[in-house]
């Protein structure tokens, strides 16, 4: 609806096709401008038209400064294994966990993290396992708590640290 919109396509009477194409379009017009940084982040929950879209955009988009960045889990690959594979100007990166010593370095950056004595942060970067969402999250936690008194206690997982702070909320932000 809202990019039809924009792109001044008619909903109602073209083809996927034609709705690429307008995109494309727009696309090509903002990147002639100046040049243009697409960033579309956990594609691995996308619609399969969506998807389509941006492969289109990878394949056809060329008479514009564009960079498309797409972020997603592995298990993308598990819907459509052949993402990103065969395309002119495409890479694909697969980030590792951080190690120990990385992690325990952005935990001493991160707000709260220089303050916990390094046995705490040693376990902290042991139980991130490398993901430093876990980590921010973790100190997050730790600075809206905190700091602990005797040992960390360390949720197993993300969810769980997630759903940690979110009982932690009062009942109105939880409401939202």
């Amino acid at each position: 609806g809202a990019v039809a919109g924009l792109v001044g396509f008619d909903e109602t009477d073209g083809t996927s096709e034609e709705a690429f194409g307008a995109v494309r379009r727009l696309v090509e017009t903002l990147g002639q401008e100046r040049p243009l940084v697409l960033v579309v982040e956990d594609i691995h929950w996308a619609e399969p038209t969506f998807l389509d879209l941006l492969d289109y955009l990878a394949d056809w988009v060329r008479d514009a400064p564009v960079l498309l960045l797409c972020l997603a889990r592995p298990d993308l690959l598990d819907a459509r294994p052949t993402w990103g594979g065969g395309k002119h100007n495409t890479v694909s990166l697969l980030l590792e966990p951080l190690a120990e010593t990385a992690a325990e370095s952005l935990i001493e950056t991160l707000p709260g993290g220089a303050s916990l004595d390094s046995a705490t942060r040693a376990r902290l970067a042991q139980a991130a396992e490398g993901n430093p969402l876990f980590i921010e999250q973790m100190l997050a936690l730790i600075a809206q708590d905190g700091p602990p008194e005797g040992e960390l206690v360390v949720p197993p997982t993300i969810q769980a640290i997630l759903a940690a702070r979110l009982d932690r909320l009062g009942p109105a932000e939880r409401a939202v």
